[in-house]
């Protein structure tokens, strides 16, 4: 059975989606270059290393994030694109979540200490919003409702179709014999009948005769 053919709005959601978790990838990689810059200003401004230290560490956990965050996008970019309806209300709910975190990177502005990195992630969480927020809405459009729709039908009859074909094969149950069964034919259990059969209960053989003695003959004779 034909898959249903993807319409274009999906195409250019899954593009969206695509392109922010490039953008993505790109602040991460930023970040990790970043880095020993942060730890060297604030190092410096607070004059202990532990301060420098806490940065880096604060830099790593937001370059896991954001490389998490395009797995997770490059998955339900897969998922939605094979028709999957979970993956559709997924995608919305990490939509919502994203916009949400890049709205916090533009107004908390955590990156404030070292000017081209700032710029950069401002930028990214600005167009990776508008990317996101794009995506969602050619997400939840008619062509794509229509898509995921048929796409679920056309499941259920493969599905369908698999169990009717279980169904409709022989049932074998128990070991299997190293040797095949012996087949017995009819006609040897149950013989035709002849032209003259038999009686069912024959009349009992006529008893013998009664021995006779010597005295028999004297005692017939009268006397």
């Amino acid at each position: 059975m034909t898959a249903p053919r993807r319409p274009g709005s999906l195409l250019a959601s899954l593009y969206l989606y695509a392109g922010a978790s490039a953008f993505w990838l790109a602040a991460a990689v930023a970040t990790l270059f970043a880095i020993p810059e942060y730890r060297r200003h604030y190092s410096d401004l607070a004059q202990s290393a532990e301060a420098g230290a806490v940065a880096t560490l604060l830099l790593l956990l937001a370059a896991g994030l954001a490389v998490c965050g395009v797995l997770v996008t490059v998955l339900l970019t897969l998922l939605d694109g094979y028709g999957w309806s979970g993956a559709r209300a997924m995608t919305w709910v990490y939509t919502g979540l994203s916009v949400l975190v890049a709205g916090t990177v533009v107004l908390a502005d955590p990156f404030a200490a070292i000017p081209w990195h700032r710029w950069l992630m401002t930028g990214t969480a600005v167009l990776t919003a508008l990317l996101l927020a794009g995506g969602a809405v050619l997400l939840a459009g008619p062509a794509s409702r229509r898509f995921f729709r048929e796409y679920r039908a056309a499941r259920q009859r493969i599905a369908a179709q698999r169990r009717a074909a279980r169904y409709r094969q022989p049932f074998r149950s128990g070991p299997a014999y190293p040797y095949p069964p012996v087949v017995v034919s009819p006609t040897a259990v149950y013989p035709p009948p002849s032209a003259n059969p038999a009686p069912s209960n024959p009349p009992p053989p006529n008893p013998p005769p009664p021995a006779s003695h010597p005295g028999a003959e004297d005692e017939r004779r009268p006397g």
